[in-house]
């Protein structure tokens, strides 16, 4: 094991079966720091899914685990990483965040998964797809990062949203992905200009969850076909 716990070498893209705790109504529990968050059932025709857990050279993206709630509280208070994403959260606010994503996957079969470093199982941020929920991208499948700042400039993000978007596309029926960013967030677009995705600049919008004082209300949306990403690959 190193030293977050992890263990060290796994089998590539695999999907492995870990026991679950039954709540009420069918749920599954997860513990989530000092909260019992209650995971709903599938949704009606959609049978629930294994462990996720998605490999890459590098990293691995993966379920949510209890212990991901002190590094990712960490990571959400830390001024550096909250400059273009809003108000450096609360250890609560975290744990609630995690619930939400966790609820995310049950719904839907994909979240913003757990990101970690394979060789010593070292907890870096988050990264994944969602249903996006506010402006142009509104239920558009969507993908998303966010990395403790120690871990930047190092390529982990774009290495997790490859995977990521290779994933979507292979098991989804999307023919787009898209992302969206604070138009200041030039870590984050230049990343998505990297990856390929091109810019809609009739679709940039102001995020109606921002003040309209607050400099982050600007927002920027990319996208990147199937067909782009498929060429690229």
């Amino acid at each position: 094991r190193g030293p977050c716990g992890a263990v060290i070498g796994c089998v590539a893209r695999s999907r492995s079966v870990a026991p679950v705790k039954t709540g009420a109504f069918g749920g599954v529990c997860a513990e989530v720091g000092a909260l019992s968050v209650l995971r709903p059932p599938p949704a009606r025709g959609r049978r629930r899914l294994a462990e996720f857990r998605l490999e890459t050279e590098r990293l691995i993206l993966r379920d949510w685990r209890e212990e991901d709630v002190g590094p990712f509280a960490a990571m959400s208070a830390d001024p550096l990483v909250m400059a273009t994403l809003g108000p450096v959260m609360s250890r609560e606010e975290s744990a609630a965040l995690i619930a939400k994503v966790i609820a995310r996957e049950a719904a839907y079969g994909h979240t913003m998964w757990a990101l970690e470093r394979r060789d010593d199982g070292c907890f870096l941020g988050w990264c994944g797809l969602i249903r996006g929920e506010v402006g142009p991208i509104t239920d558009k499948l969507e993908i998303g990062w966010r990395l403790a700042s120690e871990h930047w400039g190092k390529g982990y993000a774009r290495e997790g949203a490859e995977a990521s978007l290779d994933w979507g596309f292979a098991n989804l029926p999307d023919d787009r992905i898209w992302a969206i960013t604070s138009a200041g967030n030039a870590r984050s677009w230049g990343l998505m200009e990297r990856l390929g995705m091109s810019r809609h600049p009739d679709l940039d919008f102001d995020h109606p969850k921002v003040a309209a004082d607050d400099p982050l209300k600007p927002h920027v949306t990319y996208s990147v076909s199937r067909e782009t990403w498929s060429t690229s690959r």
